[in-house]
């Protein structure tokens, strides 16, 4: 039999009710159109990432590129227009300049958005380095103040205030997504507050300015969650993005006897236990990753066979699963194969959902690199090398 080549479209349903971000091939942020799914790239590697599949976010920061608009407003420094190519290759990224007094130079956004007690959020931006090296974000939920500072020169995170955590991620051309992430502690109507300041050292951000140097600034972000996705652009009002969901349709290809599943993905967070393969919505199948600490498992509605190894979040899994009649085994990177017969998995699903669980709770907001499938039940030396 030779082999067949076909289109994603051919093996997978896949839809988005609304626009997506992601990076092409030259390192370049794009807009998926609605429905189209998004093959994403690492912008400063061009190395292929996979299918980005990420669960419904809204950015609740308007004007996210115009830093001019009067939805910011400026202290002891000035915010220049469209003057740098941002990262979606468009001249649109403005420059915050500081002035020469001898204070903190910054740009600061408050609409009178109120956090809710107790939810995780995540505010981002998009830096570059313009004479002045360092930045300093400081985000108020109402009641305390989170902050960190990141170096646009060497892409690392400084100072980080308590109860904050913050993430620099490299997109190339001197653009670093900056982001902070906190858990809100408002319990009074005082609204949210988020500044951007130039610095000229970790954890110095009060200082004589020259009048001229600053910070490259695009793509502002705030949005629920304990870490940033994709940017969502936004003008006069906050913008949604929906869910990716990714289907198949089981046909005669599926075995009910006996499979193997191998699949290979990244997760920014394994402690939502992500579902990485779901079949006919329900909880009595699923291939999940336990965690805290990381690691992999089938649950099946009435036990879960877990791995004994972990990975830590970011970095590439690489999960096998073989079923038979009467048994279930899991392999996690290479790592021992573990097994369980008292309770098979029901081999007689007619759909499997990818990255996700029907619910839209378990998104792995990640990327699936490679799903293969075999009809029949691999052996464990199989699933480890395959993994490894």
């Amino acid at each position: 039999m030779s082999l067949q080549t076909k289109n994603f479209a051919d093996l997978l349903t896949f839809s988005r009710a609304s626009t997506g971000t992601y990076f092409d091939n030259t390192g370049t942020l794009q807009t998926a159109a609605v429905n189209a799914p998004r093959f994403d790239y690492d912008p400063v590697s061009k190395a292929a990432l996979g299918l980005l599949i990420e669960e419904s976010r809204t950015n609740l920061l308007t004007y996210s590129e115009q830093f001019d608009n009067a939805a910011w407003g400026e202290t002891h420094s000035s915010v220049t227009a469209n003057v740098a190519s941002a990262p979606d290759g468009n001249v649109t990224a403005d420059k915050l300049v500081e002035d020469t007094a001898a204070a903190s130079h910054a740009i600061n956004y408050a609409s009178g958005i109120l956090l809710n007690s107790g939810t995780n959020y995540t505010v981002s931006v998009f830096l570059k380095a313009a004479g002045r090296n360092w930045a300093f974000l400081d985000s108020y939920d109402g009641s305390l103040d989170h902050y960190a500072y990141f170096d646009l020169s060497a892409g690392v995170v400084g100072n980080v205030g308590a109860s904050t955590t913050a993430t620099i991620e490299n997109c190339g051309s001197g653009w670093y997504k900056c982001s902070i992430s906190f858990t809100s502690a408002n319990t009074t109507t005082t609204a949210f507050a988020f500044q951007v300041f130039t610095a000229t050292a970790n954890g110095l951000n009060n200082y004589t300015g020259d009048g001229a140097s600053g910070i490259y600034m695009w793509g502002a972000q705030l949005e629920a969650g304990a870490f940033a996705t994709s940017y969502i652009p936004t003008t006069s009002a906050a913008v949604t993005r929906a869910a990716d969901v990714c289907t198949r349709t089981l046909g005669t290809e599926w075995n009910p006897s006996a499979g193997t599943f191998v699949v290979k993905y990244t997760s920014p967070n394994y402690a939502n236990i992500p579902s990485v393969l779901n079949f006919d919505g329900a909880w009595t199948n699923g291939l999940n990753v336990q965690g805290p600490p990381g690691n992999a498992g089938w649950w099946n509605g009435t036990n879960n066979i877990p791995t004994t190894n972990t990975i830590a979040a970011g970095l590439e899994r690489r999960e096998a699963f073989a079923y038979t009649n009467n048994s279930r085994a899991i392999c996690l990177n290479g790592g021992s194969v573990a097994s369980d017969s008292s309770a098979p998995f029901n081999s007689s699903p007619t759909a499997m959902r990818l990255g996700d669980n029907p619910t839209g709770t378990q998104c792995i907001n990640g990327h699936i690199k490679s799903l293969v499938y075999y009809p029949t039940r691999l052996s464990d030396a199989d699933l480890q090398s395959l993994t490894a």
